[in-house]
């Protein structure tokens, strides 16, 4: 399914090339957590996976944002979007699989100075996906590049083998595999916790977020065909030209 090939960008168009989409019908959306209200879903091992730590700090130290959750992107509008919430997820730092399921918090990208991050790239896939598996050979093979634009990836894997299918253990370990993954990567089975912050059936689902505030850029439906790379770097631009929104 093509989409709309201008996506805007905070007050001017962002031109992201044609954006190829994968529709299902009848994929579950989530119905816990998701806006800064309540608890998550515990996950496929039940073990904490959408935990708040809101009061955690980032890697040097800085406290997380406190206030401004919710769903909303900016979107090319005036108004700043919402703040992403310290998430909790359980996955594979790094693609990692030698140390088993491990904690990765939004917090550790959380960059108010710009040290490691400028902005972060939060993507929803599915095994079934074409266009999400398009995605992740290219960002996989773009690791390095992406690390020097001081872009950060985080994929969660919320569909299976089908569409509408809740992703499990076994079809998270086959993506993982499958792709050799080389970034951080979780498993949210049939999306309960990504679920609010994209349309039933659309993947893959890129949210692109400010890392200096984490405040919700842009939510893009689908995948660009100038690659995530030229994408992100879009908004790495308007990140050095613009002071972080406050709240």
């Amino acid at each position: 399914m093509m989409m709309n090939r201008n996506v805007g960008l905070l007050g001017f168009a962002l031109l992201i090339g044609g954006v190829g989409a994968c529709s299902s019908s009848g994929g579950s959306t989530g119905t816990t957590g998701g806006n800064g209200s309540g608890s998550q879903d515990p996950g496929v091992t039940g073990s904490g996976q959408g935990e708040d730590l809101s009061t955690a700090a980032n890697p040097y130290g800085v406290a997380y944002p406190t206030k401004g959750f919710g769903v909303t992107a900016r979107n090319g509008g005036r108004n700043p979007g919402s703040v992403l919430k310290n998430f909790r997820f359980l996955g594979y730092p790094g693609g990692d699989k030698s140390n088993g399921l491990q904690p990765i918090n939004m917090a550790n990208f959380f960059d108010p100075e710009m040290r490691q991050y400028k902005v972060i790239v939060f993507a929803a896939t599915g095994n079934w996906c074409t266009y999400c598996r398009k995605e992740t050979s290219e960002v996989v093979k773009e690791k390095d590049a992406l690390a020097a634009a001081k872009i950060a990836f985080i994929q969660g894997v919320v569909e299976g083998a089908s569409a509408g299918k809740a992703a499990t253990q076994t079809d998270f370990d086959k993506w993982v595999a499958d792709f050799d993954v080389n970034f951080n990567v979780f498993v949210d089975d049939g999306k309960r916790n990504m679920g609010p912050f994209f349309p039933s059936g659309g993947l893959p689902f890129n949210l692109v977020i400010d890392a200096r505030s984490m405040e919700l850029l842009q939510s893009i439906n689908g995948y660009s065909s100038s690659g995530t790379l030229a994408m992100a770097q879009t908004f790495t631009a308007w990140v050095d030209s613009h002071p972080a929104s406050t709240y």
